[in-house]
């Protein structure tokens, strides 16, 4: 496949920080939208962001320079929280091959949807996955042109004293290590396939029994635990789960000994959004007048202003009994943010960023900005030693972990210190993504602290099980809030934890 990438760094991405709640008073044009602008200018393309946040603030900024510039706003978007109208209404901005336009997206566009004929994808900061980057890319180029994709990465300039942690461009080594990772072995990450999935367990037990019946509890394991999803789900467990759904009157017991749909199960079974095992949204349409724009996961008081769609909105009235938010529009723009994540990275991109410090390879699609934070990052990193040992002093009782370890294996490391937390006197542990773990210990040799981690990485019969603490119950699925704790938290140690190997 041939294709054109380009890495673009600004130092300085925003010129006026917005606080929560505040549009923007004044209107410069920082030199990092600027460039995405002008980078889609007068062509058919889509900007790619790894969040919501990021694809509203991009839209609304870009829509911002339009203006500015007296120029006509030829600017979409499309993510998960907008109303079905205006997602379709980009995707028909797309397949118009007439109409020269931008739309700002997320994964919502990945794959999947017709979008026509694209001359150039951007792509702001790093994608979590080469999939992903592969999908994105693949997106442009079509009818005999090659594809095109341009990443750009923001980077605040830093003060005398930021920390090691701070002054390693992990967002531009990450976008380097997902390109270089399919081009020279044509890495791809393997499925996420769930050991434990007790939500979708749950919606199969309810889903059999509505369908059959009356069945014994012999019958319905039977019948239940056949099914190739729950080949790792212990029948013990499956038992809890059955005694959990009979007292909390999902299911009920006959006078003969069988199982039939409790009250509470009846009341779930008999909608039609049942038989979707997604989550349903509990989320707040947002109206103005008669158009549906999206929704929010809140509701602001009246007179409050949020961002939506890649403009801003005003409450006029709100319906909690209906979950409607009736709006007007205002000019401005401003930052909105959904609760969530930023996704899994696999091990093998974080080893490959380590590698970027290591070798000298220079690699001609980084533009001039990107390969001086490059030579810089690496200059940094060998006069520190981060490369040849993970735990560094930073100074006084200061440390950093550098394990350069996927995101299942850095929370089970981020576990392993709370773990030693009173035999190494550790506090303030603090984390950036998988990048790295900072953290303040008052006693004993560093050595010692490196040698106990790795003892439990080493051990290979160590219970996973025992690092998943109280809180580890997450409700992610449909159904997680019905499944009870101690099956929620096998869940998180078989599901998100993953045992790295010895940090050298």
């Amino acid at each position: 496949m041939e294709a054109r990438h380009g890495a673009v760094l600004y130092g300085k991405w925003g010129a006026t920080p917005v606080k929560a709640g505040e549009t923007e008073k004044t209107n410069p044009v920082d030199p990092g939208y600027g460039y995405v602008y002008d980078c889609v200018k007068g062509r058919k393309c889509l900007v790619f962001s790894n969040s919501r946040e990021e694809t509203e603030y991009v839209t609304a900024t870009l829509r911002q320079i339009a203006a500015l510039k007296n120029e006509p706003d030829v600017f979409s978007i499309h993510h998960g929280n907008l109303s079905a109208s205006i997602r379709e209404g980009a995707e028909l901005d797309l397949k118009n091959d007439e109409l020269v336009n931008t739309t700002c997206a997320t994964v919502t566009l990945e794959l999947g949807i017709d979008i026509g004929k694209l001359e150039r994808i951007l792509q702001i900061e790093a994608p979590n996955s080469v999939s992903s980057l592969l999908q994105r890319i693949g997106r442009s180029g079509r009818r005999g042109n090659p594809p095109e994709m341009i990443m750009v990465f923001r980077e605040e300039m830093p003060l005398p004293d930021t920390p090691l942690p701070q002054l390693i461009p992990w967002q531009l080594l990450q976008g380097i290590a997902v390109v270089q990772l399919y081009a020279e072995k044509r890495f791809t990450e393997p499925p996420d396939i769930k050991k434990k999935p007790y939500s979708l367990m749950f919606h199969q037990t309810l889903s059999i029994l509505k369908a059959s019946g009356e069945l014994t509890p012999g019958a319905l394991a039977g019948r239940v635990m056949s099914l190739p999803p729950f080949s790792q789900v212990e029948t013990e467990n499956y038992r809890k789960l059955l005694v959990s759904m009979l007292e909390n009157d999902f299911i009920e017991r006959t006078e003969t000994g069988g199982l039939i749909v409790g009250l509470k199960g009846e009341k779930l079974t008999s909608g039609f959004k049942f038989y979707a095992v997604f989550k349903d949204s509990e989320d707040y349409t947002v109206r103005c007048k008669s158009d549906e724009i999206g929704t929010i996961t809140s509701v602001p008081p009246v007179g409050d202003r949020f961002a939506l769609a890649g403009r801003v909105w005003e409450v006029e009235e709100s319906d909690l009994k209906n979950r409607l938010v009736f709006v007007k529009p205002v000019a401005g723009k401003m930052q909105i943010s959904w609760p969530g994540d930023y996704g899994e990275i696999h091990t093998e991109i974080l080893k490959r960023m380590k590698r970027i410090l290591e070798e000298d390879t220079e690699y001609p699609y980084l533009k001039e900005h990107a390969r001086k934070r490059i030579e810089e990052a690496r200059v940094l990193a060998r006069k520190t030693g981060m490369l040849e040992c993970p735990l560094v002093h930073l100074g006084g009782y200061s440390y950093a972990l550098f394990p350069f370890v996927g995101t299942k294996s850095h929370r089970v490391l981020r576990k392993i210190l709370v773990k030693l937390k009173e035999k190494f006197r550790l506090s303030a542990i603090d984390y950036e993504r998988c990048y790295y773990i900072t953290f303040r210990m008052e006693s004993k040799d560093p050595a010692e602290l490196l040698n106990a981690i790795n003892a439990i990485c080493a051990d290979k019969n160590y219970d996973l099980h025992s690092l998943a603490q109280s809180g580890d119950n997450p409700v992610f699925e449909k159904y997680d809030e019905y499944i009870p704790s101690e099956l929620l938290r096998d869940a998180y140690a078989s599901d998100r934890l993953e045992m790295p190997d010895r940090l050298e």
